[in-house]
């Protein structure tokens, strides 16, 4: 593959991704509260991508970019990385040096003006173990290097305890203990497993005032409600309605993030909504000062990657017409286990994010197998 010239946000394979995010939520039929991770998913898939041929790499494609070429959905990807690293996304709001801000107080401590500083963290890491002795093709090295910053470390997941225990402090780490027990357990003929780690945290560019959170009920189903807080405040923001829904931007300070929400106008009509919604209105918002009332909340899942990718018609992958020849010269490789662990609070602060993706290569398709046994 040849350098990406042009290492800008492609907004053609921008559009498909919202068109994955679209399909995997009208495929799942999701019916309660659930927190996933698009693009934490299209990485681990780009990366198994690399490394696929033939109908395998095919129904990727298919799936994540259509009509895309090969060259292009890696630089894509690539831009993103390189889009977080020159705009200095990962810190960006927190101060380099302290000295000439930091007051000396009684003790010794040190106290710091933090609304200075407009915290906005994300925190993007690619990275793959590959069981010792097992050989993956120079060529995969170097362009998981070259498209997707990753990092290759060998393990021995025979070890099975002390594998699980190094993976899964990996990506606590990352996501700063809110991601945890991303996995439970390995199988003797996993070869590798492709990781991609998330944590992102940011403060609300409108100013929401504690005063103004409120006690409400929140109805669930018809027959199921809770109480909660509910936030209100009224800013210049980015909006479009129809009929059936509202779509508002909510921004994040210091950076070009925001928080989209479509809400629909039936209650529970979200269904409805899910089946008939056109992503391009996503893109047809204007700035209009509106008044938002909108929950405090916290949501923890897991996300059955493998099913929905499945259900969106990448089958090879799973099954023994794999074809991952672009990864390894070793013949029966196969995708076994593809799952995602993910996080959401927000708060009149800002908003608290991580997830967790993993993908576990195994060398235990067999000519005579179209079923891989796994135990997790």
């Amino acid at each position: 593959m040849s350098q990406c010239h042009h290492p800008t946000l492609n907004s053609t394979t921008l559009n498909f991704q919202s068109e994955f995010t679209l399909n995997v939520l009208q495929k799942t039929g999701i019916n309660s509260s659930t927190i996933f991770s698009p693009i934490s998913i299209t990485f681990v898939l780009a990366m198994i991508y690399l490394g696929a041929k033939d109908q395998t790499a095919a129904q990727i494609r298919s799936t994540i970019a259509p009509g895309i070429n090969e060259e292009e959905i890696h630089c894509h990807f690539s831009s993103i990385l390189s889009f977080i690293k020159e705009n200095n996304v990962n810190g960006a709001g927190f101060p380099n040096d302290l000295k000439k801000d930091k007051k000396v107080v009684e003790n010794g401590l040190i106290s710091i003006d933090w609304n200075v500083y407009n915290l906005f963290s994300l925190e993007f890491i690619n990275q793959i173990y590959v069981q010792k002795n097992f050989t993956i093709l120079e060529s995969y090295k170097n362009n998981i290097k070259k498209y997707y910053n990753g990092n290759i470390e060998n393990i021995d997941f025979v070890q099975s305890t002390a594998a699980v225990k190094k993976i899964n402090d990996f990506v606590s780490k990352i996501t700063k203990n809110k991601i945890n027990d991303l996995i439970p357990d390995f199988s003797p003929d996993t070869k590798l497993v492709i990781i991609n780690s998330i944590y992102f945290e940011a403060e609300w560019e409108p100013i929401i005032e504690d005063d103004d959170t409120y006690d409400t009920t929140f109805f669930s189903t018809e027959h199921k409600n809770r109480k909660i807080k509910m936030m209100k405040f009224k800013e210049d923001l980015e909006y479009f309605e129809n009929d059936d829904y509202q779509i508002v931007g909510i921004p994040y300070k210091n950076c070009q993030f925001s928080m989209f929400i479509i809400l629909p106008r039936g209650k529970f009509a979200l269904e409805k909504v899910l089946k008939n919604f056109d992503a391009s209105n996503l893109s047809k918002t204007q700035t209009v000062n509106v008044w938002v009332h909108f929950p405090r909340f916290k949501i923890e899942s897991n996300f059955d990657v493998k099913n929905n990718l499945q259900n969106l018609g990448i089958t090879d992958a799973f099954n023994k017409n794999a074809n991952f020849e672009g990864i390894s010269e070793e013949e029966f490789l196969g995708v076994s286990e593809f799952q995602q662990k993910a996080m959401i609070e927000t708060n009149e602060f800002g908003t608290v994010a991580a997830a967790g993706s993993i993908a576990f290569i195994d060398h235990c398709l067999t000519e005579s197998s179209e079923t891989v046994y796994r135990v997790v």
